[in-house]
């Protein structure tokens, strides 16, 4: 059957263009659409980032904030290092001498006595002792006693021995003297020092 189109050319004209621009209308929104989904997507990725960052920063902060307290304790330690280093200097060769008496006290022989005693240790601030030398030897005592016989300041000399701390007894001089109207032998003596004989070389013995 033949249809047959009585509208004008220019309605059929019309007609098609209205039908192309509601095609093309109609891929515009399609477009706009597609594009505001993405757009929106999008928009949701990068408040997904932005979150993830804010919660790192967030977490940096407070690794710094733990970096910095345990930079603190990293001072703290370093000062106390450096005391300990200072006090170590300090008291290095120091000598308890209310313990040397005492040692002193039960090595000397019977009949001896000590009327003076001298002792000069090494100061590590001024590096040694003035006429004393050798290595670990870090001072000297020097006694002026008597004793009954010569025997006697023999024995003196080996009771030194016995102190641990004290090497190389001496006797400087020995002679027979008259004390207190009675004969007696006048010695003067010295002993060198080692490290031993220190508040710290008593310790780690």
């Amino acid at each position: 059957m033949t249809r047959i189109n009585l509208l004008p050319p220019e309605m059929l004209e019309r007609q098609r263009a209205r039908r192309q621009t509601t095609v093309v209308a109609a891929i515009g929104l399609v477009v706009i659409l597609l594009l505001g989904g993405f757009w929106f997507m999008q928009q949701l990725e990068l408040s997904g980032v932005q979150r993830d960052l804010d919660a790192q920063l967030a977490r940096n902060a407070e690794l710094q904030a733990e970096v910095d307290e345990l930079s603190r304790f990293d001072e703290i330690l370093a000062e106390i290092a450096d005391k300990e280093e200072l006090l170590g200097t300090l008291m290095r060769n120091e000598v308890r001498w209310s313990g040397v008496l005492r040692d002193l006290s039960l090595v000397i022989p019977g009949r001896a006595w000590l009327t003076v005693m001298t002792a000069s240790v090494d100061d590590p601030s001024t590096g040694g002792v003035p006429g004393v030398g050798g290595e670990g030897i870090i001072g000297q005592i020097s006694f002026t006693g008597f004793a009954d016989r010569h025997p006697t300041v023999a024995e003196w000399l080996t009771a030194l021995e016995k102190i641990r701390g004290m090497i190389n007894p001496w006797i400087s001089s020995s002679s027979l003297a008259v004390v207190a109207e009675v004969p007696a032998v006048t010695f003067t003596s010295t002993v060198d020092l080692t490290e031993e004989i220190t508040v710290e070389g008593r310790r780690e013995s």
